[in-house]
Order: C-alpha cells, then sequence, then structure tokens
C-alpha cells in the first residue's frame, strides 16, 4: 500500500489490524471491544441490528440474502454489486407479481417513491412459500404447517383488498361531492341571475301600467273611450243619464273585453270632463 485511500478501500477489521501492529512492537491504542454475541448465534453483528428494524427496503432485504453490510468500510467488488442487483431484481418482482407484500415508500422524502418498503413477516412469508431461509437472525412467528402459512397469507390479501375497497370509495364519495357542489353552486347561479330578471320586469312594468294611467297618457285613454261611445253608440256622455251603455258593455264583452256597466260609466263621466261639449 502506497497510499491512505488503499488502506481505505481494503476495509481491514480496526480490532484484527490493532492486534497485529501490536505484535509486531507497535501499539496504537488498545482495540475494541466487540459485543458478545447471542449463544448459538454466528449471525454478523449488523444483521442482528438488521433483524430489530420495524421494516426492510428491498435493497437492505437483498443484502441480507446476498450477506453484504452495505454500511460496512470500503468498496463492494464487481462479483458483489452483480450478487446484490440479483438479489434485488428477484424480491422486486416477487413483488410487483403479489408474492411479496410490500409498500412503496419515500424515504428521501422529495414526493418520489424510490424503494419498497417490507415488513420482516411478510418476507418471512415468503421465504417459507419459496422454501428460502430467512436471511435474518430472530424468530418470526409464522404458522407451522403449511395450510396454516397459506390461510395467513390469503387473510392478509383479503384484508389489504378491503382496505384498498375502502379507499376507493373514500375517492369515489369525494368525487361525487365535488361534482354535486359544483351542480348547486351553479342552479344558484341561475336562481339569482333568475331573481334579478322578474325583478326587472316587474318594475318595467309597474312603470308602464304608470304612464299608461296617469297623466297625459290617461287623458288620451279617457278620449277614446269618450270618442267611441259618442260616435260608435250616438251617446250623450255630457248627458245626466247615459243611454245606450247596456249595448256598449255587451258588444266589449263580446270581443272578451267585458267589464261591469258601473265601471264603464265611471270611465265615461270622466271622459265627458276632458271632451268638449259640442256646439249647438
Amino acid at each position: 500500500m502506497k497510499f491512505l485511500s488503499d488502506f481505505h478501500s481494503c476495509g481491514f477489521e480496526e480490532a484484527e489490524i490493532i492486534t497485529f501492529l501490536a505484535k509486531h512492537g507497535i501499539s496504537i491504542g488498545d482495540a475494541p471491544v466487540s459485543p458478545a454475541p447471542v449463544a448459538g448465534d454466528s449471525s454478523p453483528d449488523w444483521k442482528r441490528i438488521m433483524a430489530v428494524l420495524p421494516k426492510l427496503t428491498d435493497t437492505e432485504a437483498a443484502s441480507a440474502f446476498v450477506g453484504l453490510d452495505l454500511a460496512g468500510p470500503g468498496w463492494l467488488s464487481d462479483d458483489d454489486q452483480a450478487e446484490l442487483s440479483r438479489w434485488q431484481s428477484v424480491i422486486r418482482r416477487a413483488i410487483l407479481a403479489g408474492d411479496l407484500a410490500a409498500d412503496e415508500s419515500d424515504f428521501e422524502r422529495d414526493g418520489t417513491p424510490k424503494e419498497w418498503s417490507i415488513f420482516p413477516a411478510d418476507l418471512a412469508a415468503w421465504c417459507a412459500a419459496k422454501g428460502l431461509a430467512y436471511p435474518l437472525p430472530g424468530g418470526v412467528d409464522l404458522p407451522a404447517t403449511d395450510a396454516g402459512l397459506r390461510n395467513a397469507l390469503t387473510s392478509c390479501d383479503q384484508e389489504r383488498a378491503q382496505w384498498k375497497a375502502k379507499v376507493g370509495a373514500l375517492e369515489a364519495t369525494g368525487d361525487q361531492r365535488a361534482s354535486l357542489q359544483a351542480e348547486v353552486d351553479r342552479l344558484r347561479g341561475e336562481l339569482r341571475a333568475k331573481t334579478d330578471e322578474v325583478a326587472v320586469l316587474t318594475r318595467d312594468r309597474d312603470a308602464l301600467k304608470t304612464v299608461t294611467l296617469s297623466g297625459k297618457g290617461r287623458s288620451t285613454a279617457l278620449k277614446i273611450i269618450g270618442g267611441l261611445a259618442m260616435k260608435g253608440y250616438g251617446m250623450t256622455i255630457h248627458a245626466d243619464r247615459l243611454e245606450g251603455i247596456a249595448d256598449m258593455v255587451k258588444d266589449l264583452e263580446k270581443v272578451g273585453a267585458g267589464v261591469t256597466e258601473k265601471t264603464l260609466r265611471e270611465w265615461i263621466k270622466e271622459a265627458s270632463n276632458v271632451i268638449d261639449p259640442p256646439k249647438p
């Protein structure tokens, strides 16, 4: 080794190199004391640590099958990289095929799922179904028989399907509610427009009545009524007693403009006030 980087790339164990140097009279400190392994468990420390994780990524699961400590010193060789990639492909294909239960996870929290999250129990069930040894130390409680394992897997799949159905139903309900709310808002807008339109028409109608029956318009109407009574029915509208008013009422009824004799008499009397009596 010529450079310090060569030392790092080789990845010597600290305890071993310190012991080796001490045997040759070079002391650089005491070797670190490694935690005592569990009795009957020959698994490396990094696997025992990984075994207590609540979830595993697909990369961590692949490294457990290969036996590679991804957090260890040094770089992986081409062979190690190839083996890791091979197992990662197997695990991902099993997930996509529905054989291995897993969820997409955004470990970097940037909105883009980059890894799969796997429960240890799901990984152990998949190993049992495929006849593989579970790659991590420690026990994961699984049914003792193949039938029990199949029932457990079926129950898990059914529960996942139920939750997916519930999520789909909630999403559909939300979409329907939004659509109904949009329709209600549209109808409210149309109702307000129609209400404003009716108010304008009512105001115009009242204004038209006022113009028609007051002032100059009323005077003109009285002249027309009085003139027709005088010319058409030979009525003397300035007399104290109006003759022929009954005939005029009947004719108005025939054309659909019926009024009472009292009403017609009142209008003719008012007409006599705006029409001058004929000269003798």
